[in-house]
Order: structure tokens, then C-alpha cells, then sequence
């Protein structure tokens, strides 16, 4: 009986798998950066990580803003 229902939630999970990757349209997506201490502390850290960011946006053509 235990193997049957493992297989059920097997073949359930397999079915919904793909549709939870996928991007919801007009959903904004969120990068964001977390730290245990102030910004102003973590500047050397928070500043490439920006740039970074900016760099993929303009690689991808996004026109959003950076924060």
C-alpha cells in the first residue's frame, strides 16, 4: 500500500513540477540582497552586486530601473 502511494505523489509531483518554474505574466521579479549588517558597512559587497545586476539587465534588454 506504501507503494502505491509513493508512486501517486511521484507521478503527481512530476505533473506539477513544470508548471511551477514557469514566470506568471505581468509578475515582477525580484532580486535582492541580504546582509547581516547596515548597507553602509556592506558597501563593498552591495556595489558589485549592483553593477552586476545592471550589466545582466542591459545584457537581457530589460528596461527596468535599478533600485
Amino acid at each position: 500500500m506504501r507503494l502505491i502511494g509513493l508512486a501517486v505523489i511521484l507521478a503527481f509531483s512530476l505533473t506539477v513540477a513544470p508548471l511551477d518554474g514557469e514566470a506568471q505574466p505581468g509578475r515582477v521579479q525580484l532580486i535582492g540582497f541580504l546582509g547581516n549588517s547596515t548597507a553602509a558597512l556592506e558597501a563593498h559587497l552591495v556595489g558589485p552586486f549592483c553593477e552586476s545586476i545592471d550589466e545582466m539587465k542591459a545584457l537581457l534588454g530589460s528596461p527596468a530601473p535599478s533600485a
